[in-house]
């Protein structure tokens, strides 16, 4: 029998004791004793605090069995341990409170004394139902009920039986309004509130339905399990619990005596091992020491072979931790490295395009050069031509103060022809200068022009000129120019050699003799040439 049944039995006579009323409750000042000593004899230390919190005073009244059951499994039987405490004081204490309700001697002494009636009451519960609780207890209170034809509800004292619950006016139980039978078929529900009444439930049976209010949640769950345990017993058809358990006990006794035969067995077949296991014992000691040796022998090596694990570990750990740190500091290179080498690509890409730019305008200025001396050219060849029809003239003039008076008019006409086909050949001659003299004024203007742009384009190439060193691109002065050509796209040196060279390619047109006296002597010429004319108009009849 369980540890925990057995003395439930005892608690529970000692709790209906203390039911002087006989309502099925006890007050909570006497559970509250009841558990301190029950605390006490079982050797079970407490909090005096929780037991204060559970029975302090309010307004729900005295307790039920079935409401001290939570409190005595959780705080009392659930903590009780074997051979921690002395069974003797145990019944003692629950006989002590049974023996003032139970026990009456008659006479001096009595049939039986006091020690032989607690050995007596020892027994019957040793032999009793190893099962709470020893018996149904019949319930009895005030519920509400509601009626079947003018469905009121009306507070009766309702009295719970084995096959039937009774319900009368009031608790002295002298008029009977009523009862419900219970069979087999019968069942208990739980309903939800409604009409104003609260912890309803209803009591089924074949002819009728009955709803029932309940005081409270508490005391409706005790009348359902109360009413379903009644229930019970007629499904089964038995008259009580006493039989269930006897049975129950019979077959554990018949169950614990083909264990013990089976025990001996066992035993017997033990006793013939332990021999084997006696020689088998001796054999694994001598394995165990040698197992020990080894053990020590593996300790020792594997004590040996962490130390150098540490060690190695340890110093992977600083080499991984220097390869970390110096991963970050390429890692910081490499960025600065990038970032440089992007700097240097727009550079190059700027200078580039500057490069481009400046040879389109050396070329536009070359060109310029070409032009001008193309039309400079041609200003000489005519500056010529105007030389020889000068002297041309001059020729004539002295072969016209040669020629006699005698040929005069004979040659008159034709030095006329000459003078006149002279002057028109000088006229064109003028034109075609002045023609020429307005194209060098544009040539001079256009090579003006290339020369101010290629100026343009050195000043922006100087400007674009930064130092491309590594590391310190914004602190060199631009004397110190590099790049991937050595000395920038193009250095103000190799500039002026390319220009040199394209100079010496085209002549200088400012370093020309301008034909300065000539010119007054074409312009002479010509006013002679003018007055030629006009005098021979003025002989010729």
């Amino acid at each position: 029998m369980d540890l925990k049944d057995e003395l439930l039995k005892s608690i529970w006579y000692a709790f209906t004791a203390l039911d002087l009323e006989q309502s099925g409750k006890v007050s909570k000042s006497q559970l509250k004793v009841l558990s301190y000593n029950l605390y006490t004899v079982l050797n079970i230390p407490h909090d005096p605090k929780i037991l204060e919190d559970h029975f302090r005073d309010d307004n729900d009244g005295p307790v039920s069995s079935h409401g001290y059951m939570p409190y005595l499994n959780k705080y009392i039987l659930d903590k009780v341990q074997e051979g921690h405490f002395v069974k003797e004081n145990f019944h003692e204490l629950c006989w002590t409170l049974t023996a003032k309700k139970n026990y009456t001697p008659s006479g001096s002494q009595g049939l039986i004394s006091e020690t032989s009636a607690f050995k007596l009451w020892c027994l019957f519960n040793f032999l009793s139902e190893d099962k709470y609780p020893l018996v149904m207890v019949c319930e009895e209170g005030y519920m509400w009920k509601k009626g079947n034809v003018r469905r009121n509800w009306n507070e009766r004292w309702f009295v719970l039986k084995p096959s039937k619950l009774d319900y009368y006016l009031n608790e002295d139980l002298k008029e009977k309004k009523g009862e419900i039978h219970l069979d087999m078929d019968s069942s208990v529900e739980m309903l939800p509130d409604k009409e104003g009444k609260r912890c309803l439930f209803c009591v089924k049976t074949v002819n009728r339905t009955y709803e029932l209010s309940a005081s409270d949640m508490k005391r409706r769950q005790e009348w359902m399990d109360s009413i379903m345990a009644a229930i019970w017993i007629l499904a089964e058809n038995k008259s009580s619990m006493h039989k269930v358990h006897k049975e129950r006990r019979r077959e554990q006794r018949r169950q614990a005596a083909a264990r013990l035969l089976e025990k001996k067995a066992q035993e017997d077949a033990l006793a013939e091992l332990q021999a084997e296991r006696e020689a088998q014992l001796a054999q694994l000691e001598q394995l165990r020491q040698a197992q020990e040796e080894a053990e020590h022998l593996w300790r020792t090596k594997e004590l040996h072979w962490m130390t150098q694990h540490e060690e190695l570990q340890q110093k992977l750990q600083m080499e991984l931790q220097k390869a970390r740190t110096d991963k970050l500091q390429m890692q910081l290179v490499m960025e600065q490295k990038e970032q440089e080498a992007g700097a240097q690509r727009h550079r190059i890409r700027e200078l580039e395009t500057m490069q481009r730019g400046l040879e389109r305008a050396l070329r536009a200025e070359i060109e310029a050069h070409t032009n001008e001396q193309t039309v400079r050219s041609a200003q000489a060849r005519l500056l010529q031509e105007e030389e020889e029809k000068l002297k041309e003239l001059m020729m004539l003039r002295r072969e016209q103060q040669d020629i006699s008076r005698q040929e005069e008019r004979q040659q008159q006409q034709q030095l006329t022809n000459k003078a006149q086909a002279l002057q028109q050949a000088m006229e064109q001659l003028r034109e075609s200068r002045q023609r020429n003299k307005q194209d060098l004024a544009m040539a001079e203007q256009t090579r003006r022009r290339a020369s101010q742009h290629v100026k343009h384009w050195s000043v922006q190439l100087n400007r674009l000129m930064q130092p491309i060193v590594p590391g310190a691109a914004q602190n060199q002065p631009k004397s110190d120019i590099q790049s991937h050509r050595g000395g920038g796209a193009f250095i103000p040196k190799e500039i002026a050699v390319r220009r040199t060279e394209q100079h010496k390619m085209v002549p200088n047109p400012d370093c020309e003799e301008r034909p300065g006296s000539d010119s007054e002597d074409y312009e002479n010429m010509a006013e002679y040439i003018k007055n030629v004319s006009l005098t021979e108009a003025n002989v010729i009849p």
